[in-house]
């Protein structure tokens, strides 16, 4: 298992280039504030994708949603992670990043930045995080 998951590595590891995109309780639409964000990710996604693509690897941006542990069921937390990062991936795609270049994964609340709190408190957890994978 070591050695195929040592085929992959994202791009931007070792990298601060792409930033989060976080949302409000409940909501599946980026705020303004978060869809500057967004326009600054489509760039630095460009740029990733294709120095990663130069070296000769299949790379892809991985876009995550993700929810946080305050409230709702696990069905309701996958589902929405993944609408945040469907929002996301179709901002991508208007600003022109190609959609065969693109994967969207919902985690739900499976990968909590924190932990405990009320839903004030888990705002953290309310994200989407972008990823270049090279393959």
């Amino acid at each position: 298992l070591e050695q195929v998951a040592d085929q992959f590595a994202w791009a931007d590891a070792d990298q601060d280039d792409l930033e989060a995109v976080y949302y409000a309780f409940g909501k599946t639409t980026a705020d303004e504030e978060q869809a500057a964000k967004i326009a600054y990710n489509v760039e630095q996604a460009k740029k990733l994708i294709a120095d990663a693509r130069a070296e000769g690897s299949d790379a892809k941006l991985i876009v995550e949603g993700h929810a946080c542990a305050s409230a709702g069921t696990p069905e309701y937390n996958l589902a929405i992670s993944e609408k945040r990062a469907q929002d996301v991936a179709n901002r991508l795609v208007e600003a022109g990043l190609d959609r065969d270049a693109i994967k969207v994964v919902g985690r739900g609340n499976g990968m909590l930045v924190v932990t405990d709190g009320d839903r004030e408190e888990q705002w953290p957890n309310r994200r989407v995080e972008l990823h270049v994978l090279r393959a």
